[in-house]
């Protein structure tokens, strides 16, 4: 009797895991937006790779922290994949300077920032 009790019983996001979702589903959306405001035919081709290589890790991104929200621990993987999209694409494209500056680099801050914190509650998903 008591194992169907807690067969019923549904999982509690802790809040913080909750907020780092919400944060982490804005930072995948303004990446999004930049990085598809920057595929337009008149760009230069860097900024189009740069955009490309951006908006592919931001889809990882946005699926990851969506399966973070349903409490499972392969979004933190295609979590980490994006984030690495997001770091190392522009590296690849324009050198580590671009990602070292901050008016350039600040959205691969914020990932990898959230990245961190949610690795700290990562056995905290199924």
């Amino acid at each position: 009797m008591a194992e169907k009790a807690l067969e019923n019983e549904t999982r509690v996001r802790p809040l913080f895991l909750t907020i780092l979702c919400i944060l982490s589903f804005l930072n995948c959306a303004w990446i999004l937006y930049n990085g598809l405001s920057h595929m337009g035919e008149s760009t230069p081709d860097l900024i189009k790779q740069n955009a490309l290589i951006t908006t592919i890790g931001g889809i990882f991104s946005v699926i990851g922290t969506a399966l973070i929200w349903n409490m499972r621990q392969f979004g933190f993987g295609l979590f980490f994949a994006g984030t690495v999209f997001a770091i190392a694409g522009p590296i690849i494209i324009y050198g580590v300077q671009h990602v070292l500056s901050f008016n350039t680099g600040y959205p691969a801050y914020i990932s990898f920032g959230l990245l961190i914190l949610f690795a700290t509650h990562y056995k905290q998903l199924d």
